[in-house]
């Protein structure tokens, strides 16, 4: 017997850079829920709207990608949330990154340079039990 599991709501939070590797569209693609956020204040709003599963960021600057990530963790401690934070990253090679994220929060570092066809089974297996 299979076991079927609710859709699960991702909020996809990313910069101005326009190609997104298409990411958003290939988790819709595996059946995530897909939720955009372009600023802190957008993906606080869609917090407090909704539930979410998973946030996921892609590709700001590495700073403003952490500073977001510490805010959106500030957030949900107020608001008692518990979601995941993961990032992607073209600097998710380098040691002094990954560890000034998960000092942020963040529960899972992805790299940039990991294909749609590698990645995207990747996050959704951060929803398994």
């Amino acid at each position: 017997m299979s076991k079927t599991r609710t859709q699960k709501n991702v909020l996809f939070f990313f910069g101005a850079d326009i190609d997104m590797m298409h990411l958003d569209v290939a988790l819709k693609n595996h059946g995530l829920a897909v939720n955009i956020a372009r600023s802190v204040d957008d993906a606080v709003a869609s917090l407090d709207a909704h539930p979410i599963d998973l946030i996921l960021i892609q590709d700001f600057s590495d700073q403003y990608m952490l500073t977001a990530a510490e805010k959106l963790q500030q957030h949900l401690h107020a608001t008692r949330q518990d979601v995941p934070v993961a990032v992607v990253s073209y600097s998710a090679g380098d040691a002094e990154f990954v560890r000034k994220a998960y000092d942020m929060g963040v529960s899972k570092v992805f790299s940039r340079h990991t294909s749609l066809v590698d990645i995207v089974p990747r996050i959704d297996a951060m929803f398994e039990d």
